[in-house]
């Protein structure tokens, strides 16, 4: 049997009487939250990771074969990649922990601070680094493996979206005060998306939680662009790239 409960729907309170549909609600969540196999989990991603970059490896050999450091490029998007993903993780375990133990408004529901996690610090770095072509991969690439790993579509599009506005606010890079303007272009994207997943989702308007939501989204992009400045000069100077 499917049951479908929308977000911020209360589903009990203290002190209510358990009715049998409020018993099925609440096993349908635990349900939800039940640990996957870790080892499903690592075949799963392992698949996914695999054939990405075969795909990326291909698009580097047959329309950026004329450059002599093939390998090197292949290498420095997969560092990128797994910088973003460790990011990502740590983050995300950090903001669960936070949901579980610290009783704030800001912390109830993991998906507002989720949208504070800085994702698109990677296509910034692949689009200075290399061009613009290769920011856009690695931009579908991780919102497809934050997709995956959040079971979200709504994250995948936000993720990519961000991506997109990192990588296009740095392909005509002069100046390192270039990467502060992107973080505040991925900010504004970032809170369109918000607002647009509040539609979605038809989550109601709170003046406790919505421009908390807003503001999460806006310190992403910032975020995106600190982490982006603080790893450039090491890739720059491990890839011998200026």
């Amino acid at each position: 049997m499917e049951i479908n409960i929308k977000q911020g729907t209360v589903i009990v309170r203290k002190g209510d009487v358990v009715t049998p549909a409020v018993a099925a609600q609440l096993a349908a969540l635990r349900s939800q939250q039940r640990p996957k196999s870790l080892l499903a989990q690592f075949g799963g991603f392992f698949l996914f990771i695999a054939i990405s970059l075969y795909g990326l490896w291909r698009y580097v050999v047959y329309y950026q074969s004329r450059n002599r450091h093939v390998r090197h490029q292949t290498l420095l998007i997969l560092l990128v990649l797994v910088a973003v993903f460790v990011v990502v993780r740590l983050l995300s375990g950090l903001v669960d922990l936070l949901n579980e133990y610290v009783p704030a408004e800001a912390f109830r529901g993991p998906f507002q601070l989720y949208y504070m996690i800085p994702y698109a610090f990677g296509a910034i770095l692949a689009t200075l680094l290399l061009d613009v072509n290769l920011g856009i991969i690695t931009s579908m690439l991780v919102a497809t493996f934050c997709g995956l790993f959040y079971g979200d579509g709504y994250i995948a599009a936000y993720t990519l979206l961000g991506n997109l506005a990192g990588a296009y606010s740095v392909r005509h890079y002069q100046d390192r005060a270039a990467i502060l303007k992107a973080g505040l272009t991925i900010g504004l994207v970032n809170i369109v998306c918000v607002l647009g997943i509040d539609f979605l989702r038809d989550a109601p308007f709170s003046f406790n939680s919505t421009p908390l939501r807003l503001a999460f989204g806006f310190g992403g992009g910032a975020l995106a662009s600190a982490l982006a400045s603080m790893l450039l000069p090491t890739l720059e100077s491990l890839f011998k790239i200026t």
